[in-house]
């Protein structure tokens, strides 16, 4: 039981980095970007062939890596949806193509790299480190406390600093920020960038502990999505606690049930919180006004 919790808490921390990336960018471009998911492979990838193909030192490739996925949020954003925004899209519209973007990426990463499973090579295989009763690998810790250090880092770059204020002001109201002056373009960018390093750090978590496959990121940006919804994706704290509860929920339900229940107990818990509290955790419900 113990090992159970142990592996929620690990599947948690890639749920909350990913979740946290997109609900960051959701409150300013106001759409479900399936392209998102993307980034996490292509941190996975770029990480695979600067450290395992090149064989540059650890950090080096950890840096690269992450600057991959910030690079290309920035891109798909300059060459799809920004374009697509400027024609005045509809949220329909722009769903369709970042799910368009996803596959065409996707198809690219596996005409240039294969289908077959890459893996980084972290050195000799080691028995994991026994710890209150559960075993657990040194890239699995290393995942949990990134998580935590990037949860951590963006509760207090939302709340402290100015371009926090500036996002949430963005998010909030774009025509009243633009008026007092927030720079909406610098806005967009820093939350572009930001979201894609979260991406890039679930990506290389992943490609380091499970190898790398051309569509391994649309599983766990499904998932990081309800995580999303379920904390109430204008709180950091809120998304983390909705990845935990949900990754909690997924492995416990796949213990008594079988581990091909796993997704469906997820959305059945997307489903009862859209029913019953919509925003989320510790989201706050919004109110209409009329004048």
């Amino acid at each position: 039981m113990l090992q159970i919790l142990a592996n929620s808490l690990l599947a948690a921390s890639i749920y909350a980095l990913v979740g946290l990336g997109f609900g960051l960018a959701y409150q300013v471009t106001g759409f479900l970007n399936f392209a998102h998911g993307i980034l996490i492979t292509t941190a996975a990838y770029g990480l695979y062939l600067f450290r395992g193909v090149l064989g540059l030192p650890w950090p080096i490739s950890l840096a690269l890596a992450l600057m991959c996925s910030i690079t290309v949020s920035l891109l798909l954003y300059a060459c799809v949806f920004g374009p697509l925004r400027r024609f005045a899209s509809t949220p329909l519209t722009m769903l369709l193509a970042s799910l368009g973007t996803y596959v065409v990426v996707q198809n690219v990463l596996s005409l240039v790299f294969g289908d077959r499973i890459q893996t980084v090579q972290t050195g000799p295989v080691l028995e994991g480190v026994g710890l209150f009763g559960v075993r657990l690998t040194l890239v699995q810790m290393l995942t949990a406390l990134s998580a935590i250090v990037c949860v951590a880092l963006l509760h207090l770059m939302l709340q402290q600093s100015r371009i926090g204020r500036m996002i949430r002001a963005f998010a909030d109201n774009p025509e009243y920020a633009a008026i007092v002056g927030i720079p909406g373009r610098r806005v967009l960018l820093v939350v572009l960038a930001v979201s894609g390093g979260l991406a890039g750090v679930a990506g290389v978590a992943l490609a380091v502990d499970t190898g790398v496959t051309p569509g391994m990121g649309m599983h766990p940006f499904m998932i990081g999505v309800v995580a999303a919804v379920l904390g109430g994706n204008r709180s950091a704290w809120g998304v983390a606690l909705g990845a935990v509860l949900l990754s909690l929920a997924q492995n416990y339900g796949g213990w008594m049930f079988g581990s091909q229940w796993q997704d469906a107990v997820a959305f059945s818990i997307l489903l009862l919180f859209l029913l019953l509290r919509p925003q989320g955790f510790l989201g706050r419900a919004a109110h209409k006004v009329t004048v």
